[in-house]
């Protein structure tokens, strides 16, 4: 299955807007990626970096905690 262009630039969020996504600061995002604990591939468009949504959705879903049980009382 190939991406058109359009839907692959249609996808990518700024740091700003991925740290919006991940509940995070922007600084704090790029401190993360950086020091490679979130991992993400970052992609530059002119001066400015981008992520993929599709590919933080993933690191979410990877990383979410399940809710424990509750006993019925």
């Amino acid at each position: 299955m190939q991406t058109s262009p359009d839907d692959f630039f249609a996808d990518l969020v700024s740091y700003r807007q991925a740290a919006a996504l991940m509940g995070m600061k922007p600084g704090s995002l790029a401190v993360a990626v950086c020091k490679g604990r979130v991992p993400l591939t970052r992609y530059r468009r002119g001066k400015e970096t981008h992520f993929s949504k599709k590919e933080i959705a993933a690191v979410m879903q990877r990383r979410a905690i399940p809710a424990p049980l509750q006993a019925n009382e």
